[in-house]
């Protein structure tokens, strides 16, 4: 597979986000002017990881044997990614190796980047901070809690012996506060068990032992289903539109019904959040909404409207 993988070598930041330059200018310790910049003609991620040599001998105070850094700019966050492979060195013949996954713009620094500018690997995951989910209803029971990753790295059960250089491998574990609440499978899906609120840990390792961990909240609700809109007193010949919230029910369960006294009427609103009711005759009667639970009954919620 041919892959182009052309770039330009410049000294200075003239190329990136102003975003960028903002957020290099916090690390005193860089000067934009000294700063190497690699940057790919064609953006995107690669097909496969790709190994890439650069001549740096030739760029001022860089000599074999030194140790260089290097980073991804993050065009979102205007923050420096770390990759799996930041700390190279200059070989015999001037040149450092780059391992990458994706054709972007890249900068090479003499000194580590401060904290405040850059994301180490575990920092650039993100994990659902909050959850609601319900019981006794026919759907929203459960969640499954997944990890974004970069594209440098990927979840494994176990570590590779031979990992891809531009690849870090991550294992992850889950562990739940309460079970009386909600559990965790090993692969990540909260199951909720009763009406409460707890704190799931999600932990990432790194192959190299580090790890960090992220909390979600969980909350779990008893299903419901109330009316939001109505309208309890009408005259005969009116309309009105009447609506209801659903949470942990299936929407498609929903059924719209009157008492049949003959005094409202409701159109066929089977599966449907809302409903219009046209007032026929002066007395009142219940709107009466139904919708089928886990247990194949029905649970009933009523409204009373009055005709005049």
């Amino acid at each position: 597979m041919d892959i182009n993988l052309y770039m330009n070598i410049e000294k200075g930041v003239s190329s990136v986000s102003d975003n960028a330059k903002a957020n290099l200018k916090k690390d005193r310790s860089i000067s934009l002017e000294q700063v190497i910049l690699l940057d790919f003609k064609h953006k995107g991620l690669l097909p496969g990881s790709a190994e890439v040599k650069v001549y740096v001998e030739d760029q001022d105070g860089i000599v074999q044997g030194n140790q260089l850094f290097i980073y991804h700019f993050n065009e979102i966050t205007g923050k420096l990614d770390s990759l799996p492979n930041s700390k190279v060195i200059v070989d015999q013949n001037g040149y450092i190796t780059l391992n990458i996954t994706h054709n972007s713009q890249y900068i090479i620094l003499k000194e580590e980047a401060a904290e405040e500018i850059r994301d180490d690997l575990l920092d650039q995951i993100t994990v659902t901070k909050n959850k609601i989910l319900y019981v006794g209803g026919t759907t929203g029971n459960t969640f499954t809690l997944v990890p974004e990753f970069p594209v440098t790295i990927k979840k494994v059960k176990e570590y590779s012996k031979n990992m891809d250089p531009a690849v870090e491998e991550a294992i992850i574990d889950y562990q739940v506060a309460d079970k009386n609440i909600a559990r965790i499978s090993k692969t990540g899906k909260i199951t909720a068990v009763n009406p409460g609120k707890t704190k799931i840990t999600t932990t990432i390792i790194l192959a190299d032992g580090t790890e960090k961990k992220f909390t979600t909240t969980v909350t779990v609700k008893k299903a419901s289903v109330s009316f939001t809109e109505i309208k309890d007193l009408l005259k005969v010949g009116e309309q009105a539109t009447f609506k209801i919230s659903v949470k942990g029910y299936r929407t498609k369960d929903i059924i719209w019904k009157t008492d049949k006294k003959g005094i409202t009427v409701v159109g066929e609103n089977a599966g449907k959040r809302e409903a219009v009711i046209s007032a026929k005759n002066k007395g009142s009667e219940n709107v009466i909404v139904k919708v089928l639970d886990t247990n194949g009954k029905y649970l009933t919620v009523k409204t009373k409207v009055v005709v005049k």
